[in-house]
């Protein structure tokens, strides 16, 4: 039994091969894209902003005892007799405690986030995984399908037969003059004379009609 490829056109072949490049190479960039921020966001908050802070907190400590020591001079700097002025001692030294606290407040906040990123990324990791499989496994496979079955499609059409027309679609002969002719030539006898021109039968019997 005789089989037969109906191809209408490759070039649909090729046109679908470029769309899943195009497809795969801008979806390997969002991957690759987001795990660059993800690893950014993760040095930033498990590295960085716990050294950051942790530094801050010693250097304010360190700048809270600074303004106690100030104050306390201020205070002592007077005498027995009257009471020195220490509002500007004492304005520093409330500053001082406010940004201590700040820098214990940020480095709380560092430790109660960075569990929830962590979660976070785990959970897009799950998610993301089976996308980024499918790019290396799955769609270079559909890849190299594709370009087997445009390369064997080209090469049966290298090999493939002419067709040959169809009866239906085959136009008929226009007539010829002699088919157009009332008369037809008796075939003469050899030595005879030129053969008398005698009436085509459909035409005989037409004038027989028109006599009658």
């Amino acid at each position: 039994m005789s089989q037969s490829a109906n191809v209408s056109s490759i070039q649909a072949i090729k046109d679908v091969r470029a769309a899943l490049c195009r497809f795969k190479e801008e979806a390997d960039n969002a991957l690759g894209g987001a795990e660059m921020e993800i690893n950014r966001a993760l040095d930033w908050l498990l590295h960085g902003q716990p050294l950051y802070w942790q530094a801050q907190i010693r250097r304010r400590r360190d700048q809270v005892a600074q303004a106690k020591t100030d104050l306390h001079r201020k205070r002592i700097s007077g005498g027995a007799d009257r009471e020195p002025d220490c509002t500007e001692q004492k304005e520093a030294l409330r500053e001082a405690k406010r940004r201590l606290d700040e820098a214990e407040e940020k480095a709380e906040k560092v430790r109660r986030w960075a569990p929830q990123l962590q979660r976070a990324v785990a959970e897009y990791e799950s998610r993301a995984r089976p996308l980024g499989d499918m790019l290396a496994g799955d769609l270079n496979h559909a890849l190299e399908l594709l370009d087997r079955m445009a390369a064997a499609l080209e090469s049966y059409l290298m090999i493939a037969p002419p067709t040959t027309p169809r009866p239906e679609d085959v136009a008929p002969a226009a007539p010829g003059p002699a088919d157009q002719s009332p008369f037809v030539l008796a075939e003469a006898p050899t030595g005879s004379e030129p053969p008398e021109a005698v009436p085509h039968p459909a035409h005989s019997e037409d004038r027989g009609d028109d006599e009658t």
